[in-house]
């Protein structure tokens, strides 16, 4: 979880930054930078998801605790 803490984190802080001190690559220029960072989080959440309920499954979980867990990974990112 504490993973989902620093994606939550990131996502926030980005809401902030009013201009980034990089410049952007000319193919996302049109985009905002919470923009960008949420596709980046989104891009990465799918796997990652996969392979922690795979992992659980592997283990031998039950699938209502793999549900439970997965509800409160996306809780926790998108609350922080």
């Amino acid at each position: 979880m504490i993973h989902c803490i620093a994606d939550g984190f990131a996502f926030g802080s980005s809401g902030y930054s009013t201009s980034p001190s990089f410049t952007f690559p000319r193919v996302v220029q049109g985009f905002s930078f919470s923009f960008l960072i949420f596709i980046a989080l989104m891009l990465h959440k799918a796997p990652e998801a996969f392979s922690v309920a795979a992992f659980l499954l592997h283990e031998n979980c039950a699938r209502s605790l793999v549900y439970r867990l997965m509800l409160v990974q996306l809780y926790m990112t998108r609350t922080l």
